[in-house]
């Protein structure tokens, strides 16, 4: 007997098939990604074009901040982990904000850290 309100067939259906992890490639305790997001081969080339990018504007004589470097990289790797859209703010892997703040932050910079969304 099933209970009232119960609707079996909203129940039934197949599960996706879980990504299968190679054995020889650990899996990252913090983004859950094997390799590691930041070890990710397209990952790390969309970011070396970024990294590019701001640096021909340097080139150009332009004044650009280490804190763009860090926003554009945060960015691509929300949107990699699936976080995209306007408005919507998720903490990033510690993965993540450790390799950006090991390569882009100035010497005794304060940065400003996550910032739930204002609306």
């Amino acid at each position: 007997m099933e209970p009232a309100g119960f609707n079996i067939k909203q129940f039934v259906g197949e599960e996706p098939t879980p990504k299968k992890m190679p054995a020889d490639v650990p899996v990252c305790k913090s983004c859950h990604i094997a390799p590691c997001i930041v070890e990710n081969k397209e990952a790390r080339a969309e970011g070396e074009w970024i990294v590019d990018s701001l640096n021909d504007e340097l080139s150009e004589g332009l004044h650009v901040p280490l804190q763009n470097y860090r926003c554009a990289l945060y960015r691509m790797h929300a949107r990699r982990l699936g976080h995209a859209g306007k408005g919507i703010r998720v903490v990033l892997p510690v993965c993540v904000q450790s390799f950006v703040n090991k390569n882009y932050v100035e010497k005794d910079e304060v940065c400003t850290g996550f910032q739930e969304a204002t609306t």
